[in-house]
């Protein structure tokens, strides 16, 4: 059953369907504006595939612009980690995607107290050389992320109606 939908003019989302960061990015923002405030209330109001559309782009961003660290320290943690997102977009296709976030789930898992806690600037800037084993799965995805991205793109597109309310 889907609660939240955004709606959507054919046109509007076709046009979309040209850049595939435009087209996930503006469903996340749609998803997020007419989302409730409470943040412990959000996951049910969408369905499952909007969740992981905003796993994924919450992933993308913040690794695309910090790494793997970034993501962790900006609280994305639990929620890339300790749910079913690696699996369901192995499902999607987005196999590389999927890898990266297994391989980095257990460094996450054995490192999550020290990651998590609560820093200055200056100890995050410091995470990154007290962490180097992340760099390399950055590294992976950024080799990937534009590929990964169009594919996530076609599935939004090949499956439109769990996504968007499409008039």
């Amino acid at each position: 059953m889907i609660a939240t939908q955004p709606v959507m003019t054919r046109q509007e989302f076709e046009s979309l369907t040209a850049d595939p960061a435009e087209l996930i990015w503006t469903l996340c923002d749609r998803y997020r504006a007419i989302l409730t405030t409470d943040a412990s209330q959000q996951l049910g109001q969408l369905n499952t595939e909007q969740n992981i559309l905003l796993g994924f782009e919450a992933w993308d961003g913040q690794v695309a612009n910090g790494g793997i660290i970034q993501l962790i320290e900006n609280g994305y943690g639990s929620f890339i980690f300790e749910t079913p997102l690696s699996e369901v977009l192995r499902e999607w296709g987005l196999t590389g995607t999927a890898e990266i976030i297994d391989r980095a789930r257990s460094l996450y898992r054995e490192k999550k107290e020290i990651l998590e806690r609560e820093k200055t600037l200056q100890e995050f800037a410091k995470m990154y050389q007290d962490h180097p084993e992340f760099e390399p799965l950055d590294n992976d995805y950024y080799a990937i992320m534009d590929a990964e991205r169009e594919q996530m793109a076609a599935y939004v597109v090949a499956h439109a109606e769990l996504f968007a309310a499409i008039r």
